[in-house]
């Protein structure tokens, strides 16, 4: 499967719960630092009410907006999940964090974009095997 635009809304949000959920089971006391790359005004109404919501009830959820860069953010974490093909796994392998994209589909995807052929998860049970692995 090529990437496209599979960035519905359907999509982000199985990326968001999946990657929280895995980390929360995971690490109970873990802090997530979840990085907006838009502007908060161009985001679908029900994704944005979703990662809002989580900021005041999951313990540890922290939203971060423009005016805190990528690379800062990752320079303070364990390790980096993100969503397939974004620029933050290269800052994170750049920086020597381990860094996965998680993809939550079934069929894997293809790109050119990623030089590893190692980094790339699609079930939530292998994105926890990989958490335990590189956080512990």
């Amino acid at each position: 499967m090529h990437v496209g635009n599979i960035y519905s809304y359907e999509y982000c949000s199985k990326f968001f719960d999946d990657v929280v959920s895995s980390i929360k089971d995971t690490f109970k006391s873990a802090e997530i630092l979840y990085k907006i790359k838009r502007d908060i005004s161009s985001i679908n109404l029900d994704y944005k009410k979703k990662f809002l919501n989580a900021e005041s009830k999951i313990d540890g959820f922290k939203i971060f907006y423009d005016e805190v860069s990528a690379q800062s953010l990752i320079k303070a974490c364990d390790a980096s999940i993100s969503i397939p093909f974004t620029s933050t796994a290269l800052i994170a392998d750049y920086l020597k964090k381990p860094s996965i994209y998680y993809h939550p589909g079934n069929e894997l995807l293809k790109s050119s974009f990623s030089e590893k052929e190692n980094n790339l998860i699609n079930i939530r049970s292998d994105l926890e095997k990989w958490l335990k692995k590189v956080c512990i």
